[in-house]
């Protein structure tokens, strides 16, 4: 992965000048915030500050109607102001990620996904080991975002797999009690019809989510990582490779709340290979990190047989 110093000087997002809009905010908005909520919790305050205040019970559902008013516009302008920071940094970050992998950085507009969510934004499209690759942003409710790092793969053989960090949540999330329900569910909504029956033979192949996480015998690993599979000798040889191993465990120091998968609707034929993390990323260590993950993945899929032979690289 080349590494491509940009041509300005790096300068931090936050550095404002003092006297800017932004620096005015920042020290209006806190205090806006602390006096509001003194008057709304004891507007009997205001006769220290202002001495002619009549006091009264109706001047004090006065001041805090005011107050309130005024604790909700503090909320407003510190969310608003957050957003357009979390923006800006992560418009610097995928910037220069798209820079380092020879990429080009998009902004399409958002627009609405089958599942009631979103997908849209900013967006890196680039080519790794000649298989195009895209950096995005989605949500299935308005209130998520997820950060996605994916490439289509052509398999040669069915293999579906998906590994995440082995913590308490996710053992919960990914438990046979959570997804028996949910399939079984899903299943009988799914419809009659073309369309019906091409749901159903999708959701047929998401069953093994609800199988038990596969024991790899690596101890390191199984306590690290749950992995789950279609094909679980196929799924070991991928988790055992060196390569992997090492960009799971960097990807999982910088951020546990990832997920790997390699889901496809049939083999042989394309399946898509993602590296997801929640959130909206503004962390180009963690966006190099799901680039290393994907193409030790990518590679060990190449070494090992599993993609079309017309996929394969010519070593």
């Amino acid at each position: 992965m080349a590494d491509i110093t940009p041509e300005r000087a790096y300068r931090p997002i936050d550095a404002e000048s003092s006297g800017g809009a932004r620096g005015l905010l920042r020290v209006l908005v806190p205090v806006l915030f602390l006096a509001s909520a003194a008057v709304f919790f004891a507007p009997s305050l205001l006769r220290y500050v202002a001495p002619g205040w009549p006091g009264g019970a109706t001047a004090e559902l006065y001041a805090r109607v005011i107050a309130f008013a005024a604790l909700a516009l503090a909320f407003t302008v510190s969310a608003v102001t957050d957003s357009l920071k979390l923006q800006r940094k992560q418009r610097e970050a995928w910037s220069a990620f798209a820079q380092e992998v020879g990429g080009e950085l998009s902004s399409p507009p958002l627009r609405p996904t089958a599942g009631a969510g979103w997908e849209g934004g900013l967006r890196v499209a680039y080519t790794l080991e000649g298989r195009p690759i895209v950096l995005t942003c989605y949500g299935p409710k308005t209130s998520d975002r997820f950060t996605r790092l994916g490439a289509t793969v052509p398999l040669g053989r069915d293999v579906q797999f998906q590994i995440l960090a082995n913590t308490t949540a996710n053992r919960v999330l990914m438990s046979s009690a959570i997804w028996t329900p949910v399939l079984a569910m899903a299943s009988r909504e799914a419809g009659k019809g073309p369309e019906g029956a091409e749901r159903a033979r999708a959701l047929d192949r998401m069953r093994f989510l609800s199988a038990p996480p596969l024991v790899t015998g690596d101890a390191s690993f199984d306590h690290a990582f749950l992995l789950k599979a279609t094909d679980e000798g196929a799924a070991r040889d991928v988790a055992g490779d060196p390569s992997v191993r090492s960009a799971l465990e960097q990807l999982a120091k910088r951020d546990r709340y990832f997920r790997l998968s390699l889901v496809g609707i049939a083999a042989p034929g394309p399946a898509q290979l993602e590296v997801e993390v929640a959130g909206r990323l503004g962390d180009i260590e963690r966006l190099r990190a799901m680039h290393a993950l994907l193409l030790a993945v990518m590679a060990r899929l190449d070494r090992s047989g599993m993609l079309e032979v017309r996929a394969r690289r010519v070593s």
